[in-house]
């Protein structure tokens, strides 16, 4: 979906690669997504913006519910 920035990234590494990295760990996937709802949670955005705290909310709901 975002493939177009790839071309403006200032990173040395490949999303999609890393991607496929985190995919193979052992619960990759699940931990990943864990993490990034830690971290949206602990954004000032959660509490600001009512969209950031109900997708955060709706990613925590899925990955409760097994959607990993």
């Amino acid at each position: 979906m975002y493939k177009h920035l790839n071309n403006d990234d200032k990173v040395p590494f490949s999303i999609e690669e890393t991607v496929k990295q985190i995919d193979a760990l052992n619960y990759g996937s699940q931990r990943y997504l864990s993490a990034l709802v830690n971290l949206r949670e602990k954004s000032p955005n959660y509490e600001k913006y009512d969209e950031y705290r109900r997708h955060t909310q709706q990613l925590r709901e899925l990955l409760e519910n097994g959607w990993y």
